[in-house]
């Protein structure tokens, strides 16, 4: 489950109070400890080795369970088609469609000698990116054709710091590692290192076309990659065991019950 920060925002930008506002859509009970969602507006749910997806309706229609792999560590939703799940336990990683059923490019790790994989994160069907903490660099790799294509240079190199990424998201373009005691490294799809945004101390963090977004203290932090301005507005609740955010949607997860509050302005 993920846990939430206190963030040290560290750049120079221009600073835009804004107080957002929240429509609650429902509320229902569940038994999850995560809490996820795509652009299509499902949502998908887990709770130890099961992930339950749920329509854009809040109907429940689809289950995928697997305890021979312990419980998820992680889902990453980019591209609906093609669900990314981790298995930090084994080292595993597990594909599943827009149904829930597996697809037939599983990646064992270890299989091909990366052997402490952390992070991972994917785009299309054909291409993941993983960090891998032996070599303390990010692979691109290719489901397909089973071979790498392209690495990084080691993080520490980089960044300067002994300080491990936590968190890691691809998008088309561009790969982001996030390295609490620096900021996020922005790679481009290929590997080579552009920049670095500096905002320390993040867990986790969600982008929304351009705009970086995070949490703290009960409010939610836009900051857009471009133009480097940044705004914050008010969350409709303080307390949440887990948050996600993706198309003006936010999921709160607190003592059993999922809410979903869209946003209106």
């Amino acid at each position: 489950m993920r846990n939430n920060t206190l963030i040290t925002l560290l750049f120079i930008s221009q600073l835009l109070c804004a107080q957002t506002e929240w429509r609650q859509d429902t509320v229902f009970e569940t038994k999850a400890t995560q809490v996820f969602a795509d652009h299509m507006g499902n949502m998908y749910l887990t709770n130890e080795w099961t992930i339950t997806k749920h329509t854009a309706n809040f109907e429940e229609r689809f289950v995928y369970n697997n305890p021979g792999l312990g419980n998820i560590t992680f889902v990453n939703t980019f591209n609906p088609f093609n669900l990314l799940l981790y298995y930090q336990d084994y080292n595993q990683f597990v594909f599943l469609d827009n149904k829930l059923n597996p697809n037939l490019n599983a990646f064992d790790p270890a299989n091909e000698g990366y052997y402490d994989v952390q992070l991972a994160a994917t785009f299309d069907n054909n291409d993941i990116w993983f960090y891998n903490q032996v070599t303390d660099r990010l692979y691109k790799w290719a489901l397909t054709e089973a071979k790498e294509i392209s690495n990084t240079l080691q993080i520490g190199q980089l960044s300067g710091s002994d300080s491990r990424p936590n968190y890691l998201w691809a998008t088309l373009k561009n790969v982001y590692l996030n390295v609490p005691e620096v900021g996020i490294l922005v790679f481009d799809n290929f590997g080579s290192y552009k920049s670095t945004i500096p905002i320390k101390g993040l867990t986790e963090f969600f982008f929304s076309k351009s705009t970086l977004v995070f949490f703290e203290n009960g409010e939610m932090e836009e900051f857009n990659y471009f133009t480097k301005a940044s705004k914050k507005g008010k969350l409709p609740e303080m307390e949440y065991s887990d948050v996600y955010f993706a198309e003006n949607k936010l999921y709160l997860l607190h003592e059993g019950q999922l809410k979903i509050f869209t946003r209106v302005q």
